[in-house]
């Protein structure tokens, strides 16, 4: 049986990816912290507060006509912490052939809300922090 926070996580996963980024709101705490700096990604730093981090993200994901969330590995790393390598797929706004992201992140979900979201662009790095490596 899958813990709670990763029943969250997939909870989560499964409203951005059948009724859109807006949906995750409901799973982020009032003051989640949603930290981009490792994502390479301009303009997208540390965001603060759920209308913030969900107004970011829902940026991001307009940018493409189709948009969907996989994650090939989700680790519980106790006390409602999760690692996972995800993967973005979407269709530019406007043509174009469908891009996909590789990324990894770890979210903090004490209480089962998300307190705070860290998104790695390169897979490795986040494993280490995680302390996988």
């Amino acid at each position: 049986m899958a813990s709670e926070a990763v029943e969250v996580f997939r909870a989560g996963t499964e409203a951005i990816n059948e009724r859109g980024m807006e949906a995750f709101e409901a799973f982020l705490a009032p003051d989640v912290v949603c930290d981009m700096t490792r994502t390479g990604v301009p303009d997208m730093g540390v965001l603060e507060g759920r209308e913030e981090t969900i107004a970011a993200l829902t940026d991001w994901a307009g940018a493409f006509e189709t948009f969907s969330l996989s994650f090939s590995e989700l680790v519980d790393l106790g006390e409602g912490r999760i690692f996972a390598v995800g993967e973005q797929r979407g269709r530019p706004r406007g043509g174009g052939e469908e891009v996909s992201l590789r990324y990894s992140q770890i979210n903090e979900m004490p209480g089962g809300l998300v307190k705070r979201l860290t998104f790695f662009r390169e897979v490795e790095e986040g494993r280490r922090a995680a302390g996988l490596d």
